[in-house]
């Protein structure tokens, strides 16, 4: 090796490994937004139909909800969780949740 390999070798390994750093700050940086229209809410599409207080009673009514054939997930913490579902099935899910209230009743 010459002289010159000792200070070239190093310099080139620095300046991939900066490329490479630049290449990947790039390809992980936040999305933009393309149209300046905000999000639907605060749950993006979803929308809420209904608070339950335990996880236990949220799952039953997801299984409710999905065996009316009506896409349904929980968010929330375990002393207040809400019910979200489409906004096309909104009414469908309210509606069932109101018959399941009247079956109990």
């Amino acid at each position: 090796m010459t002289a010159t390999d000792y200070v070239f070798l190093p310099l080139t390994g620095f300046a991939l490994i900066g490329l490479f750093v630049l290449v990947l700050r790039w390809a992980h940086r936040p999305a933009e937004r393309r149209s300046g229209r905000p999000l639907a809410g605060e749950h993006g599409v979803l929308v809420p139909v209904t608070t339950v207080r335990d996880s236990a009673t949220a799952a039953h009514l997801v299984a409710v909800l999905r065996s009316a054939g009506i896409q349904a997930t929980t968010t929330g913490s375990s002393a207040e969780m809400l019910l979200l579902v489409w906004p096309s099935d909104a009414e469908a899910a309210r509606d069932r949740l109101v018959e399941l209230s009247r079956e109990k009743g």
